[in-house]
């Protein structure tokens, strides 16, 4: 396993902690990085750690997500083996990520002009074009209802609609807008939808 952190993370020192709690840190190889400086030197597309890379190569991010992976891992769990169930966790992970940078993005750029900061506004957007390319490997068809993962994914898509109107995610990603027009007209998605601007 590899994992990339940063000594000063307190997400990165809970998978660490984890890991050491259950025996397993001589099986990690550690990978210090500093995002702030590339936010591309970690696998995770949110440019964020910790990022862990499983023993079959599998990427697993956010940290409630690894520590989950962690505990099934170290206690032998048959979910470890379980494709779709981490797919839908990573997915989440994945929605919320872009989530976060779309939302922070609208509050800086609410701010005034002269206080709003390029750096955070480039980092963000950037997170959100590398996760929904992500998002777009990884998205898988609708069966009978929608998982946590296809949800924050949704969830996303309609978010960057309504907010983030400058990013043409459809185009770039024909194959996950084909997919989101159907989910988006499901009666849990129009029910909730934001109001209209």
């Amino acid at each position: 396993m590899q994992l990339y952190y940063s000594k000063t993370s307190p997400f990165a020192r809970k998978v660490r902690v984890l890991l050491s709690e259950h025996g397993l840190t001589d099986r990690v190889q550690m990978e210090i990085v500093s995002v702030l400086e590339d936010a591309k030197s970690t696998p995770n597309p949110l440019g964020k750690i910790p990022c862990l890379i499983t023993p079959d190569g599998d990427t697993v991010y956010d940290s409630p997500v690894i520590c989950e992976w962690v505990e099934a891992y170290a206690t032998d769990t048959d979910i470890t083996r379980d494709y779709a169930y981490w797919r839908a966790q990573k997915l989440q992970a994945l929605g919320d990520g872009i989530m976060d940078a779309a939302f922070n993005t609208v509050m800086e750029k609410n701010r005034p002009a002269d206080r709003q900061s390029s750096f955070w506004i480039i980092r963000w957007r950037e997170a959100i074009e590398r996760g929904i390319t992500e998002a777009a490997e990884l998205f898988t068809p609708v069966e009978d209802r929608l998982d946590r993962g296809q949800v924050a994914i949704a969830c996303m898509l309609g978010y960057l609609d309504f907010r983030i109107t400058d990013f043409d995610w459809r185009a770039a990603h024909p194959s996950l807008a084909q997919w989101y027009e159907p989910v988006s007209q499901r009666e849990s998605m129009v029910s909730t939808a934001p109001p209209a601007a």
